[in-house]
């Protein structure tokens, strides 16, 4: 069952959907050029990850080329959603995981970076309108939300749409609260953070496309991608022959076609 009166939905036929994460000013041409790869292979709507105020560092209102850049991207199609806040995690908010538990989700599932994890709702919808209120100071209204490292519990998914968000993603679902309708649909990612990791992650993506059965075929890049030349070339390649499927966004997967 899932929450928020939210019911599975079996759309007809297959689709694209494509992520980046991190978009912050300290990301910007990392960000740039992924998006200018992606083009190269015919994927033509991407949904943007934008992050707030990156640890806590320059928020992304102030940074001018970054909110130009993201509102042309818009302006082709393009979509934005919220990413977090700070993308930080804060251990003292998770005290009601055990410590092993905290230790473990930190150092090796998110690397300290699943800022909303263990987070009172209470306190994630204040930190979620902090959030907005910066990125509307970009001239930015996010209509999705994704946690970062996608640690969400299904508890928090209230404070997600009191927020006004209209749609979520996690690492296994897409979801609308408009419509209350939500797809399986899991991340297809690899990690190239440690030396072990990258000699993984482009047999781990490849197999991924491969075996994908949700309807929504959807692969998701972070900035660090397009430093690990082979894995992000290989990346580009696997999806290629997917770029003909109909592309949809988070904003638009449940919108009907025009």
């Amino acid at each position: 069952m899932l929450p928020c009166g939210i019911k599975e939905a079996f759309l007809a036929s297959k689709s694209l959907y494509v992520a980046i994460h991190d978009v912050y000013p300290g990301s910007f041409c990392q960000v740039v050029a992924i998006r200018r790869a992606l083009e190269t292979v015919g994927v033509e709507r991407v949904t943007l990850l934008a992050v707030p105020w990156y640890h806590g560092r320059l928020k992304f209102s102030q940074e001018a080329r970054l909110v130009k850049y993201v509102k042309e991207r818009t302006a082709k199609g393009d979509d934005v959603a919220m990413h977090g806040i700070l993308h930080r995690w804060d251990p003292s908010l998770a005290k009601g995981l055990k410590w092993a538990h905290r230790r473990v989700l930190q150092r090796v599932a998110t690397n300290g970076e699943g800022e909303c994890l263990g987070m009172a709702e209470p306190y994630l919808l204040e930190r979620l309108q902090e959030g907005l209120e910066i990125l509307s100071q970009a001239g930015l209204s996010p209509g999705g939300f994704v946690a970062p490292a996608w640690m969400l519990s299904r508890k928090q998914w209230a404070a997600v749409q009191m927020a006004g968000f209209r749609s979520l993603a996690t690492f296994g679902w897409l979801v609308d609260f408009r419509q209350r309708l939500g797809v399986r649909s899991k991340v297809i990612s690899g990690s190239v953070r440690t030396p072990l990791r990258r000699v993984f992650a482009l047999p781990y993506v490849r197999l991924g496309v491969r075996v994908q059965r949700s309807p929504v075929l959807r692969v998701e890049f972070h900035p660090g991608d397009i430093e690990c030349k082979g894995y992000f070339s290989g990346v580009l390649e696997s999806i290629r022959s997917f770029a003909a499927l109909p592309q949809v966004t988070l904003g638009s997967l449940f919108v009907p076609s025009a």
